[in-house]
């Protein structure tokens, strides 16, 4: 089953099980970590998770809620600690799930915090009747019309970004982005939905937009999770090296 759903790099989200319930703030303690290795298919190795910079060493037979961010959706299921370790400089523990995996019914993904630039204009009524009607995509060698923006950030369902043009509630844009994978980069044109269009918080004049992505291609979308998942380790490891 593991083997079968988890990936190196997927994100998950822990929170302890806890004795006493009534304990609401301990409850809500939400732990980041990712995976490094599928051991079996009852067991994961895991970064251990960082808060504040620091290292949380949670002890053997801690009971944890888990929640797996994957390419295939959202996973939920419950685990416990077996192992503690350090390779590579990088600390690690070995979690055992309790019962079988259960999948999210809503797709849900790790937003990254981040700064990027992107492109962005609305679509043309044209371009919206061949994309809702045959399926077709905007042409990707055109950049004819597009403004400019800054990415806060973004995930493989969607993104947030900053400019100075207003949308609609609703409205279809196209968002190009360039992202770089080590020494080349790849550029994606990706018709969004405008979920929200409020005015930004730093008194800029600028807009800040809230956008899903609308029939994104699978595998333009793994790509996405997959470099998500690298710049956030980047994140994690230079949090040690401080």
């Amino acid at each position: 089953m593991l083997s079968k759903v988890l990936s190196i790099g997927d994100k998950v989200e822990f929170t302890r099980v806890q004795a006493v319930q009534s304990d609401a703030s301990m409850r809500k303690k939400v732990y980041v970590s990712q995976i490094y290795e599928v051991v079996d298919e009852t067991r994961v190795k895991v970064g251990m998770p960082i808060e504040n910079g620091h290292i949380v060493a949670l002890a053997p037979n801690t009971r944890l809620d888990a929640c797996f961010y994957t390419a295939k959706g959202l996973y939920h299921g419950r685990v416990i600690v077996v192992e503690r370790m350090r390779e590579h400089n990088i600390y690690v523990m070995v979690v055992e799930l309790q019962y079988e995996l259960k999948k999210f019914q809503r797709r849900q993904y790790y937003r990254l915090n981040c700064t990027m630039d992107l492109l962005h204009r609305p679509m043309e009524e044209e371009e919206q009747e061949l994309f809702i009607n045959k399926g077709m995509a905007p042409d990707d060698s055109n950049i004819v019309g597009f403004k400019n923006g800054i990415a806060l950030d973004f995930s493989g369902g969607g993104i947030r970004f900053i400019s100075q043009e207003k949308y609609n509630k609703e409205d279809l844009i196209v968002i190009r982005l360039k992202i770089s994978y080590d020494d080349e980069y790849k550029i994606y044109s990706v018709v969004s939905r405008v979920i929200s269009s409020i005015p930004a918080k730093n008194g800029r004049e600028n807009i800040e937009h809230r956008v899903e992505f609308v029939d994104l291609d699978s595998k333009i979308r793994e790509e996405i999770i997959r470099y998500i998942f690298r710049e956030e380790r980047k994140q994690r490891q230079k949090s040690l090296d401080v």
